[in-house]
C-alpha cells in the first residue's frame, strides 16, 4: 500500500526471508528465492516503500551471505538474491550493485560468493545500457572491483575458478563505455 512499516519489516526479516535457510527448502532453493523475491518484493509499490523493503532484504541477505556457518548453497542464493533486487523503475536496484561490488572486490570472500556476485553485477551493468549517467556512476566502482580481481594471486587449488571470475569481470567493462567517452 505504498508503505513499509515495522510489521512488514518484522514479517520479512523474521518469517519470510529465513525460508531461504531452511533445510527443507534446499532442494528447491532457487524456486524459494524466486518466490520470496517476486511474491514479497514484487508487489511493493511506492518508491520509498520499495527502497525500505529492498534495504531490509539487502541487509538480511548480506548477513546471511557473510555467515560462514550457513550452508554454501544458502550463502550463494543470498548473493544471487541481492543481484535480483529491483528498484521502483523495475531495473536492478543501485544499492544492490554497490553491495555486489564489495563482494566481488574482497579477496576474503569465498570464490563461490564472488562468482554469484559478478552474475548480479552483470545484470546491473547491462541495465545501464543507453543511460550514460548511470553508466558513469557505476563505472568507477566496477572498474575498481575488476582491478582488484585481476591483481590477485589465487591459491594453486583455485586458479581455474579465479580465472573464470576474472574473465566474467572483464565482461563487465565494455557495456560501461558510453559512446565517445572513456570508462572513468
Amino acid at each position: 500500500a505504498g508503505t513499509f512499516d515495522d510489521a512488514a519489516r518484522g514479517f520479512l526479516e523474521q518469517e519470510a526471508l529465513p525460508q531461504l535457510e531452511l533445510a527443507a527448502n534446499r532442494p528447491n532453493i532457487q524456486i524459494v528465492r524466486k518466490k520470496l523475491r517476486d511474491g514479497l518484493l514484487g508487489d511493493v509499490s511506492g518508491e520509498k516503500a520499495i527502497a525500505d523493503a529492498n534495504g531490509a532484504a539487502l541487509s538480511f541477505m548480506e548477513s546471511l551471505a557473510a555467515n560462514a556457518e550457513a550452508d554454501p548453497a544458502v550463502r550463494v542464493n543470498a548473493v544471487l538474491f541481492i543481484g535480483e533486487l529491483l528498484g521502483a523503475d523495475r531495473k536492478p536496484w543501485r544499492p544492490a550493485a554497490d553491495a555486489l561490488v564489495k563482494l566481488v572486490s574482497s579477496a576474503d570472500t569465498p570464490l563461490a560468493l564472488r562468482i554469484a556476485a559478478v552474475v548480479g553485477l552483470k545484470r546491473c551493468v547491462d541495465a545501464t545500457k543507453g543511460a550514460a549517467e548511470d553508466q558513469k556512476q557505476l563505472a568507477a566502482s566496477v572498474v575498481s572491483a575488476v582491478v582488484a580481481v585481476l591483481g590477485e594471486k589465487p591459491p594453486a587449488e583455485a586458479v581455474d575458478a579465479r580465472d573464470w571470475l576474472a574473465s566474467r569481470c572483464l565482461e563487465l567493462l565494455p557495456p560501461l563505455k558510453p559512446t565517445g567517452e572513456g570508462i572513468v
